[in-house]
């Protein structure tokens, strides 16, 4: 590998203190062969004085120059999910619960900004990776200056504005490995220093002369680059661009190549920038290429006398102890949004899940296009500093599609905005057009920890033909249409670290109702006062595999005017709790239990607990059960349980079963009523298909009690 001259000039420097720079280039997921020329170069007891690397060869070489070795790289890449990692997921666990309400209603959201509609500058804004690379280089937060990391190194950057070459040398090393690795369109450019910075490969992808320059006297390169395409691989738009980007550092690595002294280039043609999948194969591939140059790098390593080279050793943190919390950039989002967000305060200790939790909070809002954070050292903990890029004002229109057997056809429009009227508040409203036309208006000002409040306006509709079994209105078979306006003003707040929601406001409902065209028609208001405690850790709210739920909510209703008699007070308590788990990966069980009570004198029929069907965001007190008609039994008390069973048989599809059991009776729980034997039993089978239009699904369901199938079927997020 070394050339006649080059020897003849390391004879002459025999016995010196020889520096060697070790060189990685970019190469996106390909880098990960950079893991194998690290094992020889350690196997050869060779000691590295510098490292410059470029995209994934920062990476790869800000973490060997943080002190982690060869070994502990390739440890932590295959045990993290890197597909997942630089992507921009929200975990629905990590979603406060307004957002958790409002996640699964709509297909398509497009921001309006100016008239027009944005798109975002990169396809992930990195905090997942951010968040990645933060925790590993927590062991040198302390260090600023690159060239006092146990290794030294500097990375490259370019400077999207002017197409600079930037060497990164100073800074938060999490955040200058982000800017180097930003890969145009797949991630949005990084700030530092007041400038825009993307992928370093861009116009430096092999940093040889910047590693020179460092008085390094024998330069190790591991290259990673694939060669120019030919004409028969250049079959897509996407081939021809990445192509044309690649000339300039194609046509410098021929002279490149010849100042490195010992030139590792693995053969992975076969695999791209995302290949990440195959990490393992690219990281073999780059063993087979580093076994050839064995000889070469142990003949150095003899050479220069170092072959009781240790091996850097770092220990990866999962706790901080938070001291103070700052935030820079939020002008239209006070502190307390931000931290009811994260969900923690100083004084807490927190792990880096956590953190990671919290700042894709913060990033589910879609309020911010960009956040970073520093952890700074304090005599009594970590100082987290943040800076975050606010989007500017801009509008939301948000669609979807729904059907099912009870509210038929609906296509959904929603416009919704952020800063409407001051800080932290949010307003949407949604408009559902086709056979039942509704609606819901939100205003929500969110002020985390300390006490949120909002109102909210609500109109539903149905029409069906319905048997009233068990319900106060004994019309036999009968025509119905039903129609509720729901008007809300409700204070409310987050505690124990997020986990839990309290609120209290007050309500008014009106209720209309007309039966057999016009031989019924009557309407009813009724007021009252309630409250609510809820926990959500569901990670799915449509196939979830693990999590807990808990929603107990009351209602107190002092008047009503309207049709039939005014009511005496009565107090309507009900509570759901369940969660869910998983058998194996593609086996998943979720099992609710809900009860319902009332205090008072029952003579509120439309207030009634009514069961059948199927579906979430029911009209009023409509509750799903398998192997009933909608609106087929009810009462004040009850008591259900539910079990599901999902297999995913393929990607996102899934076989479920379902088994329901339920009483119903008026004073159920006086005595031992409640425990007598189940007086309505349902089961389920069916397929669903997780699609971008919401959930598939039909099902078909029986009852012993009726021994009558019925076939439920539904398109798209339930609104």
């Amino acid at each position: 590998m070394f050339s006649q001259e080059k020897i003849r000039s390391l004879a002459d420097l025999k016995g010196k203190n020889l520096k060697v720079g070790l060189v990685l280039s970019g190469g996106g997921a390909k880098g990960l062969a950079h893991i194998a020329a690290l094992e020889a170069i350690e196997q050869a007891g060779i000691k590295i004085d510098y490292i410059g690397g470029t995209s994934m060869g920062a990476i790869i070489g800000g973490l060997y120059a943080s002190g982690y070795s060869s070994q502990q790289l390739d440890s932590i890449f295959h045990s993290s999910d890197l597909e997942q990692i630089i992507q921009d997921n929200v975990s629905r666990s990590a979603q406060n619960f307004y957002e958790k309400e409002n996640r699964d209603r709509y297909m398509i959201s497009l921001a309006l900004r100016e008239g027009k509609f944005a798109l975002p500058a990169g396809f992930s804004q990195g905090v997942n990776l951010y968040n990645f690379l933060s925790q590993l280089t927590y062991g040198v937060r302390k260090i600023d200056d690159f060239s006092k990391l146990p290794i030294p190194f500097l990375c490259m950057a370019t400077d999207v504005e002017t197409g600079e070459e930037i060497i990164l040398e100073k800074g938060d090393l999490a955040q200058a490995m982000m800017a180097s690795g930003a890969f145009p369109t797949l991630f949005a450019p990084i700030e530092m220093d007041g400038r825009w910075l993307t992928d370093g490969g861009v116009m430096n992808n092999y940093p040889i002369d910047e590693v020179r320059a460092k008085g390094m006297d024998i330069i190790i390169g591991v290259d990673v680059q694939s060669p120019l395409k030919t004409r028969k691989d250049l079959k897509s738009a996407n081939n021809v661009l990445l192509q044309i980007t690649s000339y300039k550092i194609a046509n410098e690595m021929k002279e490149k190549r010849e100042k490195t002294d010992i030139y590792i280039h693995p053969d992975i043609s076969a695999y791209n920038v995302i290949s990440f999948q195959e990490g393992q194969a690219i990281i073999d591939s780059g063993r087979v290429a580093t076994k050839k140059i064995l000889p070469h790098l142990q003949w150095l390593g003899n050479f220069l006398k170092e072959n009781e080279y240790p091996l850097p050793k770092v220990k990866i943190s999962d706790s901080l102890s938070i001291s103070n919390i700052t935030f820079a950039g939020n002008k239209h989002y006070s502190d307390a949004y931000l931290r009811g967000k994260l969900g923690f305060q100083w004084g807490d200790k927190i792990s880096f899940s956590d953190l990671k939790e919290g700042i894709q909070n913060i990033m589910a809002t879609q309020n911010f296009s960009g956040i970073s954070y520093h952890i700074c050292p304090m005599e009594n903990g970590e100082e987290l500093r943040f800076t975050l890029d606010e989007v500017p004002a801009q509008t939301w229109i948000k669609m979807a599609v729904h059907y099912d057997n009870l509210y038929k056809t609906g296509v959904l429009l929603n416009m919704s905005r952020s800063g409407f009227l001051q800080k932290d508040d949010l307003i949407s409203f949604d408009f559902i057009a086709g056979d039942n036309i509704r609606y819901k208006f939100d205003y929500y000002v969110d002020k985390g920890f300390y006490t949120s409040y909002g109102f909210q306006s609500k109109y539903d509709r149905f029409r069906r033909d319905i048997s009233f079994n068990g319900f106060s209105l004994n019309t036999g078979d009968t025509n119905i249409a039903l129609a509720r306006l729901k008007n809300q003003l409700y204070i409310q707040s987050i505690f124990f670290k997020h986990k839990f929601l309290l609120g209290t406001g007050m309500e008014h409902e009106l209720y209309q109702v007309r039966l057999n065209s016009d031989s019924f028609k009557e309407r009813v208001n009724y007021y009252s006062l309630f409250g609510y405690i809820r926990y959500d850790s569901l990670d799915n709210a449509l196939f979830p595999t693990e999590g807990a739920y808990f929603d107990a909510k009351g209602h107190w209703y002092f008047h009503s005017q309207g049709y039939g008699e005014r009511i005496n007070p009565i107090l309507l308590l009900k509570a759901d709790l369940g969660g869910a788990w998983k058998f194996s990966n593609r086996l998943s069980a979720k099992a609710i239990f809900s009860g319902g009570v009332h205090f008072g004198l029952p003579n509120a029929p439309f207030l009634q607990y009514v069961f059948g069907g199927q579906g979430n965001n029911l009209f009023g007190n409509l509750l799903p059960f398998y192997g009933y008609d909608y609106m087929s039994f009810g009462n004040y008390d009850f008591l259900k349980g539910e079990m599901t069973l999902n297999y995913q048989f393929y990607k996102r599809n899934y076989i479920k079963a379902i088994a329901n059991i339920a009483n119903a009776e008026e004073n159920m729980f006086n005595g031992n009523k409640w425990f007598s034997r189940p007086q309505y039993t349902g089961y389920a089978l069916g397929i669903s298909s997780d699609t971008i239009l919401g959930p598939i699904e039909i099902k078909a369901t029986y009852s012993p009690e009726t021994n009558k199938f019925l076939w439920l079927f539904n398109i798209g997020f339930w609104f």
